[in-house]
This record gives C-alpha cells, sequence and structure tokens, in this order.
C-alpha cells in the first residue's frame, strides 16, 4: 500500500506529518483528511484558536504534493450533520435559541 503524508497547514505556521501512513489509494487518503479537518474544524473553533486552519495537504513517500484538501471541502459535511441536528425539534431548547444535543 502507498505512503501517504498529511500535512495541516494554518495561517500561522504548517504541521509535517512526519510519519505518514499507509493506506489503500488516494482516495482513501482523501477520505481521512477531510474526517481530520472536521475533528481540527471543531477543536478550532471550540477552543477559540485565533490561526485559521487551511487545509491538509497530502504528499506521497517521495515528497511531491499530490491533492490539497481545504478546509471548505469539510464544512459542507459539517453543516449537513448541524443542520440534522438542528431540525430535530427535540434537540431545541425552547426560546433560547440554545442547542442541545442528544446522545444516540
Amino acid at each position: 500500500m502507498p505512503k501517504f503524508y498529511l500535512h495541516i497547514a494554518r495561517t500561522d505556521c504548517s504541521m509535517l506529518d512526519p510519519e505518514g501512513r499507509e493506506y489503500p489509494n488516494l482516495d482513501a487518503a482523501t477520505e481521512e483528511a477531510i474526517e481530520s479537518l472536521r475533528e481540527l474544524i471543531v477543536e478550532a473553533l471550540l477552543c477559540k484558536r485565533s490561526a485559521i486552519l487551511l487545509g491538509i495537504v497530502i504528499c506521497t513517500e517521495s515528497g511531491p504534493m499530490v491533492r490539497e484538501v481545504s478546509v471548505d471541502r469539510a464544512i459542507p459535511e459539517v453543516a449537513r450533520s448541524l443542520q440534522m441536528i438542528w431540525s430535530k425539534p427535540s434537540n431545541l431548547a425552547a426560546g433560547r435559541g440554545t442547542v442541545i444535543i442528544a446522545e444516540g
């Protein structure tokens, strides 16, 4: 299996993936990058980080970039997930505009 490196790009710095990971193909590495971006976006929002996440750059073991995955590619997925949560009346706190996320 080919080895890919998922480097995180932010406005203040880039965080290089020193170890990489084997994936069946580039599409599998891209899906991992999208999922990682979702988690990083949530973490950045919750921690109120000032640095802006730009995306993840996928490189091969020999070094060249093979794909860029921008934040906006992950955000529609997050937005759809949130829309499903918000659309359930039982998850909304009446009259306060607060979302209660029900488990399960």
